[in-house]
């Protein structure tokens, strides 16, 4: 597994899994992330993300995108559409329009006719020239579809060995990507389809690699190395339609009466299950990669798993966001603090937010290892303690 450097897009990378390669530093406190007379920033952002390459940030909206550096803001948007935000290797990227600066004309990805109607999209990759794609779209005259692109760029483009085909599936649904570029797509009807590249070249149509159908409403889905990570409401206790509907849809902030239960499920490359745990809370962000096979859950509580046994469970009223260290540290966004755990989940760290703020969004890891959240206010940014190094946390 590739990990990315820092926290580049909604839950960090293609993944969805909510992991950046960096190791947590020493804190010392949270700071705005610019002087409020300097830039004036919305509150309540749905995502923090962080430039690998230089002091820049974007914050994500639900009509905009803002991105900030040392010279000002800049405000993107797409009139009918919701389009994925992120930091790539040679600019910022909005939909399929990637700027190498944002002071220059940007580039389009093709394919271009998904980006010319309403839709939003739910994930993304780009790496080499490979683009691919997975958004919703509601087009005129039938049903809402969930549709997956795959298409070469750049001096690949009119390659015809290059990997280019679609496949649409009816309905609304929820997607990860994995490194080798397996789609894992979860729709309401129950189903998980995982699709790969078709094995001849010119084929325009994947192969499918296994379809499951669930026993529970599935929602939310990341990719590990082990196989993809499944979240749904427990039978015994099941979300309203519409609570289930709005995490296919990306909310990631619950409302206060949201108290079912959740099963969360390991799926392998060969579509088996290789366990199930269930802890006792709703979750809201797709599973968090701790590394080694553990993955963390966070929603109405925080839980970790291994095996399918939950080692450590804290339940909770208030909304918890999580991001991962490459050593399975926590990052954890509780109210107006946020807290540092490792891996056996011991507290090693516990700021809180100027003003008990409550923060909104997953904390953002930088390549720096500073660490940035959103909150109803201000958004805020780590500072370190003087000469620090960082700290590993390791298994016992």
């Amino acid at each position: 597994m590739t990990l990315p450097g820092s926290y580049v897009t909604a839950f960090a990378d293609h993944r969805r899994a909510s992991r950046v390669d960096v190791v947590a530093g020493v804190y010392r406190s949270l700071e705005p992330l610019f002087p409020t007379e300097r830039h004036h920033l919305p509150p309540g952002p749905l995502s923090v993300l962080v430039d690998l390459h230089s002091p820049r940030w974007a914050l994500d909206y639900a009509d905009r995108c803002l991105v900030v550096d040392g010279s000002g803001a800049r405000s993107l948007s797409s009139e009918d559409a919701r389009w994925i935000a992120a930091f790539d290797e040679d600019g910022f990227r909005f939909g399929n329009r990637v700027w190498s600066s944002l002071a220059a004309d940007y580039d389009e990805l093709c394919p271009f006719d998904l980006f010319d109607v309403p839709g939003r999209q739910i994930v993304a990759r780009r790496h080499a020239h490979l683009w691919i794609t997975v958004g919703i779209y509601a087009v005129p005259f039938r049903q809402t579809v969930t549709n997956i692109a795959v298409r070469a760029n750049g001096a690949h483009a009119d390659d015809e060995l290059a990997p280019r085909w679609r496949q649409s599936q009816d309905g609304e649904g929820a997607a990860a990507i994995s490194d080798d570029d397996k789609v894992g797509l979860l729709t309401l009807d129950r189903r998980l389809r995982v699709f790969r590249h078709p094995r001849v070249p010119e084929a325009r149509e994947p192969d499918l690699v296994f379809e499951r159908t669930m026993d529970n409403d599935v929602y939310s889905i990341s990719a590990i190395d082990e196989g993809f990570v499944v979240v749904g409401a427990e039978e015994s206790s099941p979300a309203p339609f519409e609570l289930r509907r709005a995490r296919l849809m990306g909310e990631r902030r619950l409302p206060i009466s949201s108290a079912w239960q959740t099963q969360v499920r390991l799926i392998d490359a060969t579509g088996e299950t290789k366990w199930t745990a269930h802890v006792r809370f709703a979750v809201a962000q797709p599973p968090i990669d701790m590394g080694g096979g553990r993955v963390a859950v966070v929603g109405r509580g925080l839980a970790c798993i291994d095996g399918g046994r939950v080692l450590w469970e804290w339940p909770a009223d208030v909304d918890v966001y999580a991001t991962s260290y490459a050593d399975g540290t926590l990052a954890v966004a509780v109210g107006p603090r946020l807290l540092f755990v490792d891996r056996n989940g011991s507290c090693h760290t516990t700021l809180d937010v100027p003003g008990g703020l409550v923060i909104v969004t997953p904390p953002a890891i930088g390549s720096d290892r500073s660490v940035a959240v959103g909150t109803a206010g201000d958004a805020f940014v780590t500072t370190h303690r003087p000469n620090s190094s960082g700290y590993v946390n390791r298994d016992e």
